[in-house]
């Protein structure tokens, strides 16, 4: 396609250079050219926002559609994020000492230098209580950072997590974290899409055994099926 428009752009401005057309040829030449300029113009810039060259090529035959589509993504993911926002924040009220959730969302991370493309994860959103530090947002983290307790994540199970026992806790130390809830997100499938996190941070009462097994993570599982429905709103053409 690009290189029959160059081709054809070519001609134009060969025949331009042809005294013998009368102006009104030469008019009508000129305001092809300006068109077609005008017109990659577009195209190109709309490709930038829309990611795609293809897409942005689209918007010259449908724009409508096209835009209509981008604000439709738009408004999934909000709606997303704010409903994934409540969820967290219920969690977060399950534990009258407890001091952050974090949302970890896993993923297909870039491929090394063999090719292979390793899991990578997340965190697509983090809610604190007052007073308390949310965490950063983190992106293309290597999930062997959660080595130690994915085999219990894979499993369906929620994970108790010794902060200090991490091979990798850079942001837990920072965080002042001590101890950690880590349960999965699965969809419909049984796919796990990531893990939430309910931490308690040095100095804060951490809640007895019994109670983290039979109120505590019965209830984040109950919620971490209403977040996979939010984050699954993303998948939504």
């Amino acid at each position: 396609m690009i290189q029959t428009i160059i081709e054809f752009l070519t001609v134009i401005l060969e025949l331009l250079k042809i005294n013998k057309f009368s102006d009104i040829i030469r008019f009508i030449l000129q305001s092809i050219l300006n068109f077609i300029i005008f017109g990659l113009m577009y195209v190109i810039m709309q490709s930038i926002v829309l990611n795609s060259f293809q897409k942005g090529f689209e918007t010259i035959f449908h724009p409508q559609s096209i835009i209509w589509n981008g604000q439709k993504e738009l408004e999934l993911d909000s709606k997303s994020t704010i409903l994934t926002n409540h969820f967290m924040e219920n969690i977060l009220d399950l534990s009258e000492t407890s001091s952050r959730v974090r949302l970890g969302i896993i993923h297909n991370g870039t491929a090394g230098l063999n090719g292979i493309k390793f899991l990578h994860f997340d965190i697509i959103s983090a809610i604190a209580k007052p007073g308390r530090n949310p965490g950063p947002l983190l992106t293309n983290e290597s999930l062997t950072k959660w080595i130690s307790f994915m085999p219990t994540i894979l499993n369906n199970k929620c994970a108790l997590i010794d902060v200090n026992s991490l091979s990798s806790h850079t942001v837990s130390t920072a965080l002042n974290m001590k101890f950690m809830i880590g349960c999965p997100i699965k969809d419909i499938e049984g796919e796990t899409l990531g893990v939430v996190f309910l931490s308690w941070d040095n100095g804060d009462i951490i809640p007895s055994e019994s109670e983290i097994n039979n109120d505590i993570i019965p209830k984040i599982q109950e919620i971490t099926s209403q977040i996979a429905i939010a984050l699954d709103l993303r998948k939504i053409d």
